[in-house]
This record gives structure tokens, C-alpha cells and sequence, in this order.
């Protein structure tokens, strides 16, 4: 379950890359949909940063100008596609 850190995201989902069903692991080469619920009007440009939290080390996946964004929609949905690559869990 991705942590919410902004106030202005209500929830947030990993779904399948359809964004329907909602997923709890992926592996590499694996397409999967984060999926936001925001208080943000549509147009709105929103970025995110993928960590792996786990109880050795949190890793940087996709961060900085690695990062994901999309745009919100009108019904406050932002929602990115992510094709996992050996390299973001190297």
C-alpha cells in the first residue's frame, strides 16, 4: 500500500495496469497503475516519488528526476502507469 504523504491525497492505490483491479505485489516488467485520490482541481500536476520501505533500508526507486507525474483529472483521479524495469530494483 503506497503511504499517502500529502495532504492533498486522500488515498492511494497500486492497481493493475488498467487501473481496475487492485494489486498487492509486481515484478519486473510488470505494468501497474498507481492510482491517487486527490483534493487537487483537474489540471493539476502532481509528482511521485516510488521508495521501498522494508526493514533494512528504504531505496530510492524512482525519485527526484526519476520521478512519476500526471496530470488530475475532472473527478480528482491522478493516475500514472509504470512499467517496472530491472533497473528501478537494482
Amino acid at each position: 500500500m503506497p503511504e499517502v504523504k500529502n495532504p492533498g491525497f486522500n488515498s492511494a492505490q497500486w492497481k493493475d495496469k488498467d487501473a481496475v483491479n487492485e494489486i498487492s505485489s509486481a515484478s519486473v516488467r510488470d505494468n501497474v497503475t498507481l492510482y491517487v485520490q486527490t483534493n487537487f482541481s483537474a489540471g493539476t500536476l502532481v509528482t511521485f516519488e516510488i521508495k521501498e520501505k522494508d526493514s533494512i533500508d528504504d531505496d530510492n526507486i524512482r525519485v527526484g528526476a526519476n520521478n512519476l507525474s500526471s496530470l488530475v483529472d475532472s473527478t480528482g483521479i491522478a493516475k500514472v502507469n509504470w512499467v517496472i524495469d530491472a533497473s528501478d530494483i537494482t
